[in-house]
């Protein structure tokens, strides 16, 4: 029966080295990607961005409606209720 390979602790040492070296570049390289991709003004959000302005329209739900219309084949208005019983 053959022998087990004898492994060579400084080569897998290094190897590992390597190997942490090329999962920390990557990280930087993709973490300068999204910087890159980011518009001017902006900045990264770890959670759900507030994307309002502190002011809310009115809102009466007896006078709302939802409407699929045009080029579709069932025109469809749905008023509050009904909406929110959608799956």
């Amino acid at each position: 029966m053959a022998e087990p390979p004898k492994y060579n602790r400084k080569m897998i040492a290094a190897k590992t080295k390597l190997l942490e070296r090329f999962k920390k570049d990557k990280a930087v390289r993709l973490k300068a990607q999204k910087r890159s991709r980011l518009p001017p003004d902006q900045t990264w959000s770890k959670g759900f961005p507030v994307l309002d302005l502190g002011m809310h329209p009115p809102f009466n739900e007896k006078t709302w409606l939802f409407k699929v219309w045009g080029e579709v084949e069932n025109p469809l208005t749905l008023n509050w209720k009904q909406f929110l019983s959608l799956p």
